[in-house]
């Protein structure tokens, strides 16, 4: 009763099974007189380190980029040409000046003068303001 159980311990290694033993048996002639050629890629399919793979990435995305930017500054040359051939054929019309920026304080006036009572827009926020203090519900109820 003071025993310990014993249990059978769990076999954790692999099997050699899936191991081929190439021996001289499979070592044939056309084997044995042609050369491989192997790419650098086939070589080392993954960099040593983790900087080597952080670097191979950043030049793939930065070729990527590039790549992009080319694409696009050829779309926008020929979308430049495109409209420089339509500006040619008609050159009677004059082209569309652009419309003058309006600065944001004389739109501001303007929606102020534009308003039914002639008030600007944060004289009525302060209005407001003062409304929802406590003191202002105070004075509403004594009077």
């Amino acid at each position: 009763s003071n025993e310990i159980p014993s249990r059978a311990k769990k076999e954790r290694h692999k099997g050699t099974d899936h191991i081929q033993a190439w021996g001289e048996d499979k070592w044939t002639p056309e084997m044995m007189e042609t050369v491989m050629d192997f790419t650098a890629e086939e070589a080392s399919s993954k960099p040593k380190t983790k900087k080597d793979r952080k670097k191979l990435k950043r030049a793939q995305v930065l070729r990527a980029r590039e790549a992009a930017a080319a694409a696009s500054s050829q779309a926008k040359a020929k979308a430049a040409a495109a409209s420089a051939g339509t500006a040619a054929a008609r050159p009677n019309e004059p082209e569309e000046e652009p419309k003058p920026k309006v600065k944001r304080k004389t739109a501001l006036a303007a929606k102020a003068s534009a308003s039914p009572e002639g008030e600007r827009p944060t004289a009525k926020r302060k209005a407001k303001k003062r409304e929802a203090t406590p003191d202002a519900k105070k004075r509403k109820k004594a009077a």
